[in-house]
């Protein structure tokens, strides 16, 4: 009826999926929240702004121009892909270009090859694309301008297998009324595929932290220049800290556990370490 009527809402969705938006302004600024419940999902949010759009990242803090989006009359359409319960935040400003580099066009076509991209004023737009094969390899500068960017090769995706589970179990103290003691701990490692702790017979009632290791070797042979990689992860239960080569690559959305892993990456022999924590239940429930 609303619909009927004209009226539109200041965030209209449209998805395969459950979308729930909120929407507040503050200082010129308006700032969409945005959930995407129960099931993996993809469609298009209609916003009625026209300000320059920007990616707020809620688990490193780190603000990024938008690169995909098209405008239409007074409002911004951006097409999304969304994992199971998870969130997404932007901020509609034409202010905040006085503080974050952005780039004066955008992508209004983006293929799904695709990864990411950096954007600086003195290198311009970098995108990290995949070896991945797609039917439709064009990418769409809202000026028109278009580029190719398929590539005839082999996917260079490969999944890491070799991995050592230490899992740091945190237990009571012998003396459970000493505050000043706040757990007891000790190591254990495992070798095995990934797998749920609670398949594993020595940590069905462990609680704590699992450092799982893994290691491979970069560049991949390829026929192209490899530049960079992104390392994903199947959705997490509770929560993920990632390091490559010992250098911390900050906290992933545990929802969509991606990240780009190319400032890292060296010649030869390199080492992945997850941290994941299991929950206190685990060892409470067997005292």
């Amino acid at each position: 009826k609303l619909e009927q009527l004209n009226l539109t809402p200041r965030v209209a969705v449209h998805s395969n999926g459950t979308w729930y938006p909120v929407l507040r302004t503050d200082n010129n600024t308006d700032y969409l929240f945005v959930f995407s419940k129960d099931s993996a999902s993809q469609g298009n949010l209609t916003v009625s702004s026209t300000k320059t759009p920007y990616l707020l990242d809620s688990w490193t803090g780190k603000r990024s121009p938008f690169l995909h989006y098209k405008r239409s009359g007074n409002t911004t359409v951006i097409p999304l892909h969304l994992a199971a319960n998870q969130t997404i935040a932007f901020a509609f400003s034409n202010e905040l270009k006085y503080e974050i580099e952005t780039p004066s066009l955008h992508a209004s076509r983006v293929p799904s090859t695709v990864l990411g991209y950096d954007y600086s004023t003195s290198g311009g737009l970098l995108l990290h694309t995949s070896t991945d094969p797609c039917n439709d390899c064009v990418f769409q500068l809202s000026n028109g301008t278009t580029y190719g960017l398929a590539l005839n090769s082999t996917s260079l995706t490969f999944h890491l297998r070799n991995w050592t589970l230490i899992a740091e179990h945190w237990e009571a103290p012998s003396n459970m009324s000493d505050a000043a003691t706040q757990a007891t701990k000790h190591n254990t490692t495992h070798l095995d595929t990934l797998v749920s702790w609670l398949d594993i017979p020595a940590l069905q009632n462990a609680s704590g932290l699992g450092y799982y290791l893994s290691t491979f070797t970069w560049p991949p042979n390829s026929a192209y220049d490899v530049d960079g990689a992104y390392l994903t992860f199947p959705r997490i239960a509770q929560g993920i800290k990632v390091s490559v080569n010992g250098h911390d690559v900050g906290p992933l959305d545990f929802t969509n556990p991606k990240v780009d892993i190319g400032p890292y990456l060296t010649n030869g022999t390199n080492a992945v370490t997850a941290i994941v924590p299991s929950l206190m239940w685990n060892y409470i429930r067997s005292i």
